[in-house]
C-alpha cells in the first residue's frame, strides 16, 4: 500500500511539474485578448469576416471633422438662399427670359401675331385661292387662350422653374436657420462618444496595470509551484529508496 501511495504522489507530482507552465501561458493567452479588444474597440479593426469597425476615437474625430465643415456646408447654402447671390441672379435671368419670350410675337406684352394668308397657288400672279397661314396660332402668345403654343408653353416653363429654384432657397434657409442646432447636436454626440473612448482607455490601462502585475505573479507562483512539486518527488523518491533498502 506505501509504494502505490508513494506512486501516486509520485505521478502527480510530475504531472504537475508538466503542467505547471501552462496555467501562466493561459494567464498571458487572457492579457493579449482582453488588451486586443480594448484596442479594437477604441482604434477599430478589420474583423475575421473582412468588415471593417471605424473604432470609437476615429468616429469621436469624423463627427468633428463634420462639425467643422457644417459652417462651409452653410455658407454654400447661403449663397443659394433667397437672398443668395446665385439665386437673385437665377431669378433676374428668369424674369428677363420670360419678358424676352412675351415679346417674341408682337414685340410688347401679351401681343399675338396677326393672322395672314398665302395665296394659291404661290407661283403665280393672281393665285386663284388663299390658304390660311397656321403659325400665328402655333407660335401663339402667353394668354390664355393660347395654352398649348410655344410662346404659352416656353412662358410658363420658366414659371415651373422658379417655383422649383424658389423651393431650393427656402429649404437652403430653413437649414441655415437649424445650423447652431444640428453643430450643437453633434457636438454633444462627439462628447458622449470621446467620453465613453476616455473611459475604456482608462479601463485598458488599468486592466494593463492588474494583468501586468498578475503576470509577474503567476511567473513567481509558477516557481513556487515547480519548487514544491520538485520537494514532493524527491521525498517520493527517497521514500522508495528507504522502503527497498529495509
Amino acid at each position: 500500500m506505501l509504494f502505490v501511495a508513494v506512486a501516486l504522489v509520485l505521478i502527480a507530482g510530475i504531472t504537475g511539474v508538466a503542467k505547471a507552465g501552462d496555467l501562466e501561458s493561459s494567464m498571458k493567452a487572457v492579457s493579449c485578448s482582453l488588451a486586443i479588444t480594448f484596442d479594437d474597440l477604441i482604434n477599430g479593426n478589420v474583423s475575421t469576416a473582412g468588415t471593417y469597425f471605424m473604432g470609437i476615437r476615429t468616429l469621436e474625430t469624423q463627427l468633428g471633422d463634420l462639425n467643422t465643415n457644417i459652417d462651409a456646408i452653410g455658407t454654400q447654402l447661403a449663397d443659394v438662399g433667397t437672398s443668395g447671390a446665385t439665386t437673385s441672379s437665377a431669378i433676374t435671368n428668369a424674369g428677363t427670359a420670360k419678358t424676352n419670350i412675351d415679346n417674341i410675337p408682337t414685340g410688347s406684352s401679351g401681343g399675338k401675331m396677326s393672322s395672314f394668308t398665302y395665296g394659291s397657288p404661290l407661283n403665280v400672279n393672281s393665285p386663284g385661292s388663299t390658304i390660311q397661314s397656321t403659325y400665328p396660332d402655333s407660335l401663339g402668345s402667353t394668354n390664355a387662350l393660347d395654352a398649348g403654343s410655344k410662346v404659352f408653353l416656353a412662358y410658363y416653363e420658366i414659371d415651373v422653374s422658379l417655383t422649383i429654384i424658389n423651393g431650393i432657397a427656402a429649404a437652403a434657409d430653413s437649414f441655415n436657420s437649424n445650423i447652431n442646432t444640428f453643430k450643437g447636436a453633434v457636438s454633444g454626440v462627439q462628447g458622449t462618444i470621446g467620453d465613453f473612448a476616455s473611459m475604456l482607455e482608462g479601463i485598458d490601462l488599468m486592466m494593463f496595470g492588474i494583468l501586468s502585475e498578475g503576470d509577474s505573479a503567476m511567473s513567481s507562483v509558477t516557481v513556487a509551484i515547480l519548487v514544491l512539486l520538485s520537494i514532493v518527488i524527491v521525498l517520493c523518491g527517497l521514500v522508495v529508496v528507504g522502503a527497498v533498502l529495509m
